[in-house]
């Protein structure tokens, strides 16, 4: 396929191009009017704008200020981070310690319920005893005899002392013989003497 090219550019094409430039030139020298500018749809653009924005300043100044505040935030945000870390930990101590009160109290609680229990089984085994003893006492004391403001004689024996209940029964006129006193009645003799 053999190339083609585009046919050289004729007179014609070459002299209306150069009326539009010449055109173009002539508006672009004439100061613009009112009429020109309702008419064209062509944007004139001013060529002697500034290149820096006029608002440059400000937008630094704001943007410093944006800058420190956010810093400030920032350091605002790691301390309030720090007091949480701080309380979480505090909360988690509390915890452990909540936990293990709990569990002393538990044992405290179940230790405390075994004691009770204890305390009710020695207390029953106290009454039982104490009745007991009085039983004893009530039967000693059925046949006991309790002589008072007898003359103290230091040394005295048993048979002193049961020659002397004799003698007090014969008093009485109860008579007991010396076998009896003894053998089956008297278990105890006891003299006391108070200081």
């Amino acid at each position: 396929m053999p190339l083609r090219r585009t046919p050289p550019s004729t007179s014609k094409q070459v002299a209306s191009l150069l009326q539009v430039l010449e055109s173009d030139a002539n508006q672009s020298s004439a100061p613009p009017t009112d009429t020109d500018n309702e008419s064209s749809n062509v944007n004139n653009r001013n060529r002697n704008r500034p290149r820096k924005r006029q608002y440059d300043d400000e937008l630094a100044s704001f943007m410093v200020e944006m800058r420190k505040s956010i810093g400030i935030l920032t350091k605002q945000q790691d301390t309030i981070q720090e007091s949480i870390k701080d309380i979480k930990k505090q909360n988690t101590d509390i915890k452990e310690s909540m936990d293990f009160i709990s569990k002393q109290y538990e044992d405290m609680k179940n230790k405390l319920a075994k004691m009770e229990l204890d305390r009710k089984s020695h207390l029953a085994h106290i009454q039982s005893l104490e009745q007991k003893v009085e039983n004893l006492e009530r039967s000693q004391k059925q046949s006991s005899i309790e002589i008072r403001n007898i003359p103290i004689n230091k040394k005295e024996s048993k048979q002193d002392l049961v020659q002397l209940v004799k003698k007090v029964g014969q008093s009485f006129q109860f008579s007991l013989s010396h076998a009896e006193l003894e053998d089956t009645d008297v278990s105890d003799l006891l003299s006391l003497f108070d200081n």
